[in-house]
């Protein structure tokens, strides 16, 4: 098929048991759906190696809702009314790697999408970090990531000043082998579950590991650059304050968990049949960068006034680039329109806000409606496009490479 479409990409929608929610679906016009409805969805995978893709010229008229659902381990239900034909990501590239990707980027990567980009609705999270590429091994993968905040959120970044790092590891491992030993009793059915959580919480809230890390309030439109690697750094709850969760377009190689995320502290998370996630201490500290420099939060925080416009008129606007990709955003008010160009570089189009049109600038008959919440992929051979704004103001989110 001809590479030079403009491609609607089916969000790849993931079930969380212990956070997440109906904002996702909601914002996306799929919450009345059987497949959705009920379910806590925590994440939607806009962009990976596996996405599934509908040309343009492939869309039925008038139709825009489609998804596909990961219910459980290999198991996926794909929602593709009236037998709408896609083709997936991975047959794309193959077809043309250096078409589809950019020559560079094709080269470096083996002719694999190297970037995952998520729509998060997150409550609390573990005490985490990902190595530095310096400290990368056959073991632990460097996973560069970057989150930009659609609202209020709660996180730790970063070491405290003058942290006890040898207090916060033995309270680490001095937690974990509680948890142990909780989960014992639970699988051998010698205590409740209501009874396990009451000790836990209390347990916990004695030893306080949050005492060692710096915890935060963000506002929307902030980012949180990860890319540099060795920071501690986790998501924060509380229902009261923040009843949605924190809601995060996160950018990030595509390396799985397993290879890349090495955790400390699981805020005291037990199943009813008593498992609980297995943790890295020990090399969670000897990785983790405990300089104050870098665990200065301003270090890898940027807020909207460190955002000044860039180019076009000041439609566009710099969120962060760093060597592995890059999120710009595009701010368009009812009505006006945005040229722009590939350059060698795959772009993936996220609608924050607002509905627009995307048109092909060779090709004026290949052009694709996008609806708030929902994404569009650019292959790199596609050149110029324009984006038009419909009735509404609109914000557009492009990451490139």
């Amino acid at each position: 098929m001809d590479q030079k479409e403009i491609y609607l990409i089916v969000p790849h929608l993931m079930k969380q048991q212990t956070w997440g929610g109906d904002y996702i679906p909601t914002c996306k016009g799929i919450v009345d759906h059987p497949l959705v409805t009920g379910r806590k969805i925590g994440q939607s995978y806009e962009l990976f190696g596996g996405s599934k893709l509908i040309p343009s010229a492939w869309l039925p008229k008038n139709k825009h809702r489609f998804f596909e659902f990961y219910k459980r381990s290999k198991s996926l239900a794909l929602f593709l009314p009236h037998e709408t034909r896609h083709i997936s990501l991975v047959d794309l590239i193959a077809d043309d790697p250096k078409g589809v990707l950019g020559a560079n980027i094709a080269q470096k990567t083996n002719n694999t999408m190297p970037i995952l980009i998520k729509f998060t609705q997150a409550q609390g999270n573990s005490f985490q970090l990902h190595v530095k590429e310096k400290h990368e091994s056959e073991t632990w993968k460097a996973k560069p990531e970057t989150w930009y905040f659609l609202g209020d959120g709660l996180i730790t970044l970063g070491l405290k000043p003058g942290a006890d790092l040898k207090k916060f590891k033995k309270i680490c491992q001095k937690t974990e082998d509680y948890m142990q030993e909780m989960s014992k009793r639970l699988k051998n059915k010698t205590q409740k579950m209501i009874e396990t959580r009451r000790l836990v919480a209390t347990y916990i809230n004695r030893r306080d590991p949050w005492q060692f890390v710096n915890c935060l309030k963000v506002k929307k439109g902030w980012v949180v650059d990860l890319s540099s690697g060795g920071i501690h750094h986790s998501w924060e709850e509380d229902k009261e304050k923040l009843p949605q969760g924190n809601l995060v377009y996160e950018i990030q190689l595509d390396r799985s968990d397993e290879k890349s995320t090495l955790r400390c502290f699981d805020k005291g998370k037990i199943k009813y049949g008593g498992g609980i996630r297995d943790l890295q201490i020990a090399d969670y500290f000897k990785y983790l960068d405990s300089s104050p420099k870098t665990n200065d939060p301003k270090q890898m925080i940027r807020q909207p006034e460190d955002m000044p416009p860039k180019s076009n008129q000041g439609q566009e606007i710099y969120l962060f680039e760093n060597p592995h990709y890059k999120l710009h955003k595009i701010v368009l008010p009812a009505g006006q329109a945005y040229k722009g160009q590939t350059k060698g570089s795959f772009q993936h189009l996220f609608v924050e806000s607002g509905s627009v049109e995307i048109t092909s600038c060779t090709d004026t008959t290949k052009k694709l409606k996008l609806l708030s919440s929902w994404s569009a992929f650019c292959p790199a051979c596609l050149g110029e496009y324009q984006i038009q704004a419909l009735k509404q103001d609109t914000v557009i989110l492009k990451t490139f490479i």
